[in-house]
């Protein structure tokens, strides 16, 4: 298989299985060569026996895949996705299933999950190639339509006639995650007659171009309907952006709350 632009040179590999042999058996796999295979991308590996120490690791440290066994000392594969779930861990996950034949237990909790019979990719030699598509599908994952990812982390407030939106991101580059904070901005706003909004961005540390694109976009949408769009919370670093897109050319911009400049512009916004 050949390696995609997006995909790292070295896979940080969690294996979890507790039998010692299947360990030394996927280790082998790992390091076969596999015919037609160009630019092959190298693992570096640990492994946990159990379920406890899956979350330990899991919990502590950044990895591009899972390999999981289902079946495991103190629990099963299912465990370890409630709590990668509940947790917000995000990453490609490989589940070994016993059987030689079609596996048809479906993970839940976390329906990303690949389910792959672990005779059948281990007698196959299809193991490498399994984690590299696992790979691929949660990287397109990440720039699915705003229909199949999680909803963005935003407060709503209501301060007089004026609709607050305070931001909790903390970066806003990605492409899901732009289109996150615009769907649910866009949600919070559909039944509101003229949108006098405050944008709160106190907590966003940073965002490119595609969010200054969506801050456009919400201009605009929000100025056909007769409405404001006040900008707030902006750190120095940002404000350069800002200027930069010439953004505040149309929306006016302040700076992070506790900028004697903050209170007077809002102070005014109200009264309008």
């Amino acid at each position: 298989m050949v390696r995609t632009q997006n995909q790292p040179s070295f896979i940080s590999l969690l294996v979890v299985e507790d039998n010692v042999a299947r360990i030394e058996a996927i280790g082998r796999e790992l390091e076969r060569p596999v015919s037609g295979d160009v630019g092959r991308v190298g693992f570096r590996s640990a492994q946990a026996m159990d379920c406890e120490e899956a979350c330990r690791e899991l919990g502590t440290r950044k990895w591009n895949c899972l390999l999981v066994e289902q079946q495991l000392p103190d629990g099963a594969a299912e465990d370890i996705l409630s709590f990668m779930a509940q947790r917000g861990i995000s990453l490609p996950v490989v589940v070994l299933s016993d059987g030689d034949g079609e596996v048809s237990w479906t993970p839940g909790s976390y329906p990303g999950a690949r389910v792959v019979s672990r005779a059948r990719v281990l007698k196959k030699g299809e193991l490498y190639k399994v984690i590299l598509r696992a790979i691929d599908d949660h990287l397109k994952s990440i720039d699915a339509p705003i229909a199949r990812v999680k909803p963005s982390r935003i407060r709503i407030a209501k301060d007089g006639d004026m609709t607050v939106i305070s931001l909790i991101d903390t970066e806003l580059y990605l492409p899901s995650a732009v289109r996150r904070v615009a769907s649910s901005i866009e949600s919070s706003l559909a039944n509101v007659g003229v949108p006098r909004v405050v944008l709160d961005v106190s907590q966003v540390e940073g965002f490119g171009a595609r969010f200054v694109s969506a801050l456009s976009a919400l201009y605009r949408n929000i100025s056909v309907r007769g409405g404001e769009l006040l900008l707030v919370g902006i750190s120095p670093a940002m404000r350069v952006t800002c200027r930069v897109a010439a953004l505040n050319s149309n929306i006016q911009v302040l700076g992070r709350t506790g900028d004697p400049a903050d209170e007077p512009a809002m102070a005014d916004c109200r009264a309008e």
